[in-house]
């Protein structure tokens, strides 16, 4: 391959959820390989949803077996394997040969998870490492059945598993950008280099962590993949293949005259995805610095969709400011027994968080209270309120919503946030917490989430109907 002429297609699990879209998907690489070498990365196949789809039901399987549900952690497995069966039988219907091979293939890795869901049921434990094993089958079945399906219709590929490719790594602190760039690009090169197809059809799963796949790297943990991919070959650019045509200026449900951003920097999109942008993994954005990454819709791939990559002067003129709301958020607030918020005290606040677990939105302080904004590890709090009750009297006020406005042309904008501000309150919504970034590329508060559609279509129309100039 030429590293110079070479494209990554990543296709999400919705996008190869059906026989239908799988035909869609392969139409579109066999267009791009007439002018690119093509690399294609797989997901798991999810019919509708993320949460109905190959993953979710692993994930929840696992669940199963450990509140000693084994007899549904087997009706999930038989599920995933008959219609990954039923998709392979729509695909090859006159070859069957290739489909009973196929099909052959699909069982033994059903078989084989069986075999070993079975063995942690005896031992009554599961380790990250073996609820990434149980992941690992979802890319592992997408995989066998668009291998066969593309070879079917004369495409030259072959399947690459990337099970194996993160190994003897016994801690998490050995895991960071480094790791991943100077330790997995070289295998993926040397990988690649020995594969003579002309296609080369790669699974997302790379591996298992010492804290889990989904713990260390997140959901759609196989965008990040196709990123180490591109990187490793010098690519053009990767495509995200999803159902939507990029990332929007604003919630289009909520915002119907949102339009897709044509480009953004990795900062920016970095800002985003911890507010709440699901479109992509952020662990991406330590890649798009150095190669482009482009999300782009599988119903209108002529669409550019939304470039995120290293910043240059023709982008300077694209507008990239977005309006994005995070719900179900609620502030976590510490009156201090003492009198004033100490350095001990958010010290010891940190780190009892962080002991957890537990991801912290915003963080606000006062002479005598610390308020915390977060989303997740709900089920935790007990647990933090126990080993913080000493330091003052905890109140949670739930039912919250963060409201952010992201985008690099917010620097040095004099009075935007008090125009913002009072824009909210002209509609009557209450700013319970307010945060902005060093960076300046964002603006951040914390408002009642029944308010959340009115706030989003305040900020939008602040912005995008001229009430307020954003400048290059």
């Amino acid at each position: 391959m030429e590293t110079s002429n070479i494209i990554v297609q990543k296709f999400s699990g919705v996008t190869v959820g059906s026989a239908k879209r799988m035909r869609k998907v392969l139409q579109l690489i066999k267009n791009s390989s007439q002018q690119n070498n093509v690399i294609v990365v797989m997901s798991a196949i999810s019919p509708k949803k993320k949460i109905h789809g190959t993953t979710s039901k692993l994930i929840q399987a696992t669940r199963d077996l450990l509140v000693k549900k084994a007899t549904h952690s087997f009706e999930i497995l038989n599920e995933i394997e008959e219609n990954h069966i039923n998709i392979l039988n729509k695909l090859i219907t006159e070859n069957e040969e290739l489909r009973l091979k196929t099909e052959k293939e699909i069982r033994a890795e059903c078989d084989a998870l069986r075999k070993f869901l079975k063995a942690l049921e005896i031992i009554k434990e599961i380790t990250p490492k073996s609820n990434d094993t149980i992941l690992s089958t979802g890319e592992k079945l997408a995989g066998i059945i668009f291998t066969a399906f593309m070879k079917n219709e004369g495409l030259d590929t072959e399947l690459i598993d990337f099970e194996k490719l993160v190994t003897d790594v016994s801690d998490d602190s050995l895991i960071d950008s480094n790791f991943y760039i100077k330790t997995l690009v070289p295998k993926i090169t040397e990988t690649l280099s020995n594969c003579k197809a002309k296609i080369p059809l790669i699974t997302g799963f790379i591996g298992s962590f010492p804290s889990g796949i989904i713990e260390t790297i997140g959901r759609g943990y196989s965008d990040f993949t196709a990123s180490l991919v591109a990187l490793a070959v010098n690519a053009k650019e990767v495509e995200i293949y999803k159902q939507i045509s990029g990332i929007y200026s604003a919630d289009p449900l909520i915002v119907p005259e949102a339009y897709v951003l044509p480009y953004i920097t990795p900062e920016e999109a970095s800002e985003l995805v911890f507010y709440g942008l699901k479109t992509i993994n952020p662990l991406c954005m330590d890649i798009a610095r150095n190669q482009k990454i482009r999300i782009k819709s599988i119903d209108n791939p002529e669409h550019p969709g939304t470039l995120i990559g290293p910043y240059s002067e023709e982008y300077k003129d694209m507008k990239s400011t977005v309006v994005l709301i995070k719900k179900d958020v609620l502030i976590y607030n510490i009156h201090c027994r003492k009198g004033s918020v100490a350095h001990g005290t958010m010290k010891k606040v940190f780190e009892t968080f962080n002991k957890f677990g537990i991801q912290l939105d915003l963080v606000a302080t006062s002479q005598m209270n610390l308020s915390i904004a977060l989303s997740s590890d709900y089920d935790k709090l007990d647990y933090v309120t126990a080993e913080l009750k000493h330091i003052g009297k905890v109140s949670i006020r739930p039912h919250m919503a963060i409201l952010s406005v992201v985008g690099r042309r917010l620097k040095n904008q004099v009075g935007f946030a008090g125009k913002l501000f009072t824009s909210l309150a002209e509609n009557n919504i209450n700013i319970h917490m307010i945060s902005q970034g060093r960076s300046e590329i964002n603006i951040s508060c914390v408002i009642n989430q029944e308010a959340k559609a009115t706030a989003l279509k305040s900020a939008y129309d602040l912005i995008y109907d001229g009430k307020i100039k954003i400048n290059n």
